[in-house]
């Protein structure tokens, strides 16, 4: 797994746009893995593990972002905003093809905070 900052921050400026990439290794053949974030526009916190991380996001609210980042993602995909995990069902973790896949449409990750983590630097 691999947690990271998609904008630069600064400590002046609460604002962060996290995400993170997981990965699962299978044998024989390409890993599964997926990418989650909050939302496009971030979040006005610099705790990561506020908000719920999902593999489908709602479009940016800037029109000028909506379109940079449309256009660039409608280079390989229709479903702007979604990332499927479709590769998850059709190969096992032994390198086996599955001859009947499921696979979840969408995958969420909700943070569960014991640490008290708050908003600010």
């Amino acid at each position: 797994m691999r947690i990271s900052e998609t904008v630069p921050t600064t400590p002046s400026k609460a604002q962060t746009s996290p995400g993170f990439g997981i990965k699962f290794l299978r044998d024989g053949t390409d890993s599964a893995d997926t990418v989650t974030m909050f939302s496009f526009d971030g979040q006005p916190s610099f705790n990561y593990f506020k908000n719920r991380w999902s593999t489908h996001l709602n479009e940016p609210l800037n029109v000028c972002a909506r379109e940079t980042i449309g256009k660039k993602l409608a280079e390989t995909t229709d479903h702007i905003g979604a990332m499927s995990v479709k590769n998850w069902g059709e190969i096992t973790e032994t390198g086996y093809v599955e001859p009947y896949p499921k696979w979840p449409f969408i995958l969420e990750f909700e943070p569960f905070d014991i640490y008290g983590w708050t908003d600010t630097w």
